[in-house]
């Protein structure tokens, strides 16, 4: 099996043109589940290569690969959701893991975990059985179209299970039929009660974006509930919270934000919380170093503009009408993406 590693290249037109909104899910929270999960994230045994695989009978900390094998995945092949490594459910074949946790009989628990998918082969749906005490509790599916292992698309699923006695079985399975690119999971977690967090809308803002509503969804979201995200600047403006399941933020992101994933954590008064790893994305605002042509004439309609830079989107248009009493002189040029993020460009283009 070959692992291939992606890239893409973005458009290179450039000023506003339809917002791209991308709908993903999201989910779960982090310190609960470390208490009664062991290896929680994946992130034992600390494996030296990008991919190791694990047959069925091996261990990977207190999981046990029972079928098939696994890959376990570091960063330098593609972005966790959290920490350095992730599992791949299927190495070249159809893998499923489990681990016996330590409960107290009768309780129900949230049962919460990051999904993803291999995108450097198809198909695009990745699918995969998630098991308690052997019965099966869902079956969840994970498209990567348009994703790359620089840009995972991690989302948060949450469901409730109940543990019958004092030690409960929980398991994965991939469902895919066979092959080498399959469903891809970490940071499992479990606890009792409190919030859960399962997609935001839209998953992605660019630097310098703002006064922009994100849309978290979730469970036991109640009408004192906030929101953060992690790192510097992403700043939570106000909520509008809509119980039980969705809360509205309203956020800026500012133009020096670093690039990159954030985790989305939802918290009611009562202190219960819930954080979904890597569910937002600060992306890079685009940068224009020039115009071609550089100018035009008072009175022009439907000037094509050819903008030369970094970190355009698909999506994003050039087209420039100039009054015919506009002042000549030099203009700063203002270039939008589709995630609302900006770049100027000082006197790039002159009124002639």
């Amino acid at each position: 099996m070959i692992k291939r590693r992606f890239s893409h290249r973005l458009a290179l037109l450039a000023l506003p043109s339809a917002l791209i909104v991308l709908l993903m899910s999201a989910g779960p929270s982090q310190g609960a589940v470390d208490k009664l999960l062991g290896n929680a994230g994946f992130e034992r045994p600390p494996d030296s290569g990008p991919v190791t695989r694990y047959q069925a009978g091996e261990r990977l900390g207190a999981w046990k690969v029972v079928a098939g094998n696994v890959d376990h995945v570091r960063s330098s092949m593609w972005q966790p959701a959290k920490g350095s490594f992730s599992l791949e459910l299927n190495g070249d074949q159809d893998g499923a893991i489990s681990q016996r946790v330590q409960v107290i009989a009768g309780r129900k628990y949230h049962l919460e975990f990051s999904l993803a998918g291999d995108p450097t082969g198809g198909p695009h749906q990745k699918t995969l059985q998630v098991g308690w005490d052997g019965f099966p509790v869902a079956s969840p599916i994970f498209d990567t179209s348009g994703l790359t292992p620089k840009d995972m698309g991690w989302i948060c699923r949450s469901y409730t299970v109940t543990a019958a006695g004092s030690v409960g079985t929980l398991s994965f399975d991939s469902l895919m039929g066979g092959g080498s690119f399959g469903p891809v999971i970490d940071s499992v977690r479990m606890q009792i009660g409190g919030p859960s967090v399962t997609r935001a809308i839209p998953r992605k803002l660019g630097q310098g974006a703002t006064n922009q509503q994100v849309a978290i969804f979730g469970t036991g979201i109640a009408q004192d509930s906030t929101v953060a995200f992690s790192g510097v600047g992403v700043t939570v403006l106000g909520v509008n919270p809509i119980p039980p399941s969705e809360i509205v933020a309203t956020v800026a992101v500012d133009p020096t934000a670093p690039p990159g994933v954030r985790d989305v954590t939802l918290t009611n008064s009562n202190g219960q919380s819930d954080t979904c790893p890597s569910l937002f994305t600060v992306d890079p605002s685009p940068q224009v170093t020039s115009l071609t042509p550089d100018s035009g004439a008072r009175g022009s309609t439907g000037l094509d503009v050819s903008i030369a830079g970094s970190d355009f989107q698909p999506g994003v248009m050039a087209t420039i009408d100039i009054d015919a009493h506009a002042s000549r002189g030099a203009r700063n040029v203002k270039v939008a993406n589709p995630d609302r993020g900006f770049g100027v460009c000082t006197a790039c283009f002159t009124v002639t």
